[in-house]
């Protein structure tokens, strides 16, 4: 991704802009961000603590509503999310046993039931 920010010679952040350069609090957490997501340290959650979740725990049944409690990246560089039903996924299982929305649930079953070919 391309930056937005440069560091000044006093190890500001600053954005230019032409013949303009801007800095300030804006430019200094951007900069802190961008460092981050070059070092692979920053991943941005498709929801947020609280979040409604609809999870597929057992085949034939429906999908449990449940809410998102807390979530942490592991020692393998995994992101784990908590329900608060107490089970644990990672990222990669969202869209497979975890859903962002009820209808995707619903329709993961439903393909799960009739059948791949289906």
């Amino acid at each position: 991704m391309e930056r937005f920010t440069l560091k000044s010679y006093n190890d500001k952040y600053i954005i230019p802009s032409g013949h303009l350069s801007i800095d300030g609090e804006l430019a200094q957490k951007l900069g802190v961000l961008e460092d981050a997501e070059e070092r692979g340290r920053l991943y941005v959650a498709p929801f947020r603590i609280g979040a409604k979740v609809w999870n597929l725990s057992l085949s034939f049944a429906p999908p449990i509503e449940t809410r998102v409690e807390e979530y942490f990246v592991n020692e393998f560089n995994e992101l784990v999310i908590i329900l608060e039903n107490g089970n644990r996924y990672r990222a990669k299982d969202i869209g497979k046993t975890v859903f962002l929305t009820e209808a995707e649930a619903r329709q993961a079953l439903e393909k799960s039931i009739g059948g791949e070919n289906d």
